[in-house]
């Protein structure tokens, strides 16, 4: 058993995103983590090939079945950031239980444009072979190859995707509401399914002022949270003990809210579940203890 967060990063990072995935992992020490590359790095890790979509997908799907042939009943949580968000849309996995979005870009627009707004870039230049080299910030180096942008045709359809994803796993978008980077990508309208928010007032990379990740990591441990339930009463809850976590099939958030609507239960603060009444029409409980 156990849980394990695998990882999908952005455009052209390296396996950690740059550092934004570092401090999740630090947050979550008793569980594992799946980080790899998506890109081709060269050996003094200075300069990596940017793979296609289409390439990454492949990659992910690859990932995720090692970590189910060699962890077949483990709980596994897929983390995406920017880009890595439309790679777990094209990939579609099947038995991930909450997967995170983390400045998912939901509307692209073609590769020819998305080509001439990296050649805009100030660091960004043309090569002989029709490839662009782009300098980034981390100080390395960027080759998006020609092919790159042509596969743009496959995720022409995001939000389609998105809502598609949405009935496979449980499916939770952090807006980053001060995204610098994809502003004009981000219309979250073109999405029709059943998809929670959380809203967060940060950047693309949701760093705060003090330079840490406190509101981003705060908000992940909400997510992950684990409560044991402890129901019992009529004849089909009675002697029913289970663990739900958050994510889980058995989603204890849902369960809650289906409760929750049809007047079986009331909650005086529903968010987080730490107060509760007796059932209005059965003369059961549940109780909720935060491990």
């Amino acid at each position: 058993m156990g849980r394990i967060f695998l990882y999908s990063h952005g455009f052209a990072t390296r396996s950690d995103d740059n550092g934004l995935f570092n401090p999740i992992v630090e947050a979550f020490p008793d569980d594992k983590h799946a980080l790899f590359p998506y890109d081709d790095w060269n050996e003094d890790n200075t300069s990596a090939v940017a793979a296609t979509f289409s390439e990454r997908a492949i990659k992910l799907r690859a990932k995720y079945d090692e970590i189910r042939a060699n962890n077949p009943d483990a709980e596994v949580d897929l983390i995406c950031h920017s880009q890595g968000c439309i790679i777990a849309a094209l990939a579609q996995l099947e038995g991930i239980n909450t997967t995170i979005l983390l400045a998912p870009v939901v509307n692209y627009e073609s590769g020819e444009k998305q080509r001439e707004y990296s050649l805009s870039k100030p660091t960004a230049f043309l090569q002989p072979d029709g490839s662009i080299l782009r300098k980034r910030s981390g100080g390395y180096s960027t080759i998006i190859p020609a092919e790159y942008w042509d596969d743009f045709v496959n995720i022409s359809d995001l939000p389609a995707k998105y809502d598609a994803l949405s009935r496979k796993t449980r499916l939770v978008i952090f807006d980053a509401e001060q995204d610098s980077v994809i502003p004009t990508s981000k219309d979250y309208s073109l999405l029709k399914a059943d998809i929670e928010f959380e809203h967060l007032p940060l950047d693309h990379d949701y760093i705060e002022n003090d330079g840490s990740r406190s509101g981003l990591i705060s908000t992940l441990r909400n997510i992950f949270s684990v409560y044991l339930c402890l129901v019992s009463g009529p004849s089909f809850l009675a002697s029913t003990r289970f663990y739900c976590r958050w994510g889980s099939f058995l989603n204890s958030r849902r369960l809650l809210g289906i409760f929750y609507e049809h007047g079986i239960v009331n909650f005086s603060n529903y968010s987080n579940f730490s107060n509760f009444s007796n059932f209005s029409n059965f003369s059961n409980y549940v109780a909720f203890i935060k491990r």
